[in-house]
């Protein structure tokens, strides 16, 4: 997922924990799994404040500005996901 940041904070976090919502209560999944690059420190942190666990790394997986770097893989299963109440 990328979100433009011209857009300001909370788009991506808010964005992010429907996507998890969505495919937990909606299409009723029991994991979810991501890849992100370990220069992307914004994104690994909101993984983990979604609840996503660190399951493993693909070393210089990607290449980035000229260099390679690891790729993480980060999962979260539906019964370790803590639902969110949105006002709409």
């Amino acid at each position: 997922m990328c979100i433009d940041p011209t857009y300001g904070q909370g788009y991506g976090s808010d964005a992010a924990t429907r996507m998890v919502q969505y495919t937990f209560e909606d299409r009723n999944l029991r994991r979810v799994s991501t890849q992100v690059g370990s220069f992307n420190k914004g994104s690994i942190g909101l993984l983990e404040s979604l609840g996503f666990e660190h399951e493993g790394t693909l070393r210089e997986a990607a290449w980035f500005r000229g260099e390679y770097h690891d790729m993480l893989w980060y999962g979260l299963l539906r019964q370790n996901w803590q639902p969110i109440e949105y006002e709409d």
